[in-house]
């Protein structure tokens, strides 16, 4: 039991590491080209929502950063 819940942990983060971060990345980059105006000129009002958006997207890729630094420390790799 204790084996599987290892791997399910890992499985886990294994998923937040790249199933979850490089399509946040992604986006990430796409509304900073649209903010950067690479898409043309936005309306302001839009402008405020890509901002709140991007703000989001990078709450939660630091959030996957913290899972895996979490399990850095758990495996006593942590630097």
């Amino acid at each position: 039991a204790k084996h599987e819940s290892e791997e399910m942990r890992r499985s886990i983060l294994n998923m937040v590491s790249h199933d979850m971060r490089s399509p946040l990345t992604s986006l990430h980059a796409t509304l900073e080209l649209a903010l950067q105006g690479a898409y043309g000129n936005l309306e302001p009002r839009l402008s405020k929502i890509l901002v709140k958006c991007d703000s989001e997207i990078m709450r939660l890729v630091r959030l996957a950063n913290d899972l895996l630094d979490a399990e850095l420390i758990h495996e006593g790799k942590f630097e």
